[in-house]
């Protein structure tokens, strides 16, 4: 939860920004070199901005969401008290330190102008809350402060995290002799992997008349045992300044017009 801050000119105490994001993306997703982890992983940074933000709007106070993607979402709230809008914060936060420990999620409430100003008090107001987020994330502990490894415990079979539980190892059966220590994250990660791959094919659809594997234990044996095939790699691409180029579409825009 984020300090009180001072209002920008002409905010109402009852219209706020909120913004969520989350942070250290490629860390949290490239934790361990294994792909049913990186899926699983990239499933849940999409679904605590998205999937899991509408749960936590619903049966809140009236909202209006700016925009949603992957690991940032910004929600208006036209007329309610700050509690409410709290309320929402901790919906959220709960449910990925419960559903998706070692992931970083924080929320940042900052007060909107009012509906008749022009678009440049809104972005103004935007901006604010993306500084809030900052703060309130050097304020938190890391994830390694949350999941110690002391007291000793065994160590995950993937990373150097302390490990939690036991888990089948991939395209083996479930015998107790093929099970292997994994950590809390690494545990979230292997329980959406199957999700997050269909949820990839659905939005990717067919390429050049290929389609995306239907089973990672399918993708994982293919690469078992077979040296032509022991590399596997991975694509990331950004768009620098992309941001920046959506706050420029305020200049000469209505407040109206610009939302």
């Amino acid at each position: 939860m984020d300090r009180d801050a001072s209002r920008l000119d002409n905010a109402s105490p009852q219209r706020w920004v909120l913004t969520v994001e989350t942070s250290g993306n490629q860390a949290y997703v490239f934790a361990s070199n294994r792909l049913r982890e990186s899926v699983g992983a990239s499933h849940l940074v999409l679904a605590s901005t998205t999937e899991w933000l509408r749960e936590a709007l619903e049966g809140g106070p009236p909202n209006r969401v700016l925009q949603q993607a992957s690991g940032k979402s910004f929600v208006l709230f036209e007329a309610a008290p700050r509690s409410a809008v709290e309320g929402v914060v901790r919906r959220l936060t709960l449910k990925a330190l419960r559903d998706a420990p070692g992931l970083d999620l924080v929320g940042a409430i900052f007060p909107a102008p009012a509906p008749e100003a022009s678009a440049a008090p809104m972005v103004d107001a935007v901006l604010a809350a993306n500084r809030r987020v900052e703060e309130n994330l050097s304020g938190l502990p890391g994830a390694i402060v949350r999941h110690p490894r002391l007291p000793l415990t065994a160590a995950c079979a993937s990373t150097s995290a302390g490990a939690s539980e036991l888990m089948p190892r991939p395209g083996e059966g479930r015998g107790a002799r093929e099970q292997m220590a994994v950590s809390a994250a690494v545990a979230a990660k292997r329980r959406v992997a199957s999700a997050g791959l269909k949820a990839l094919r659905s939005r990717v659809g067919e390429l050049e008349g290929r389609t995306l594997p239907r089973d990672l234990g399918e993708v994982e044996r293919l690469f078992e045992g077979d040296d032509t095939l022991s590399w596997l790699a991975v694509v990331h691409a950004d768009a620098n300044g992309l941001g920046q180029a959506i706050m420029n579409l305020a200049a000469g825009q209505s407040q109206a017009d610009y939302l």
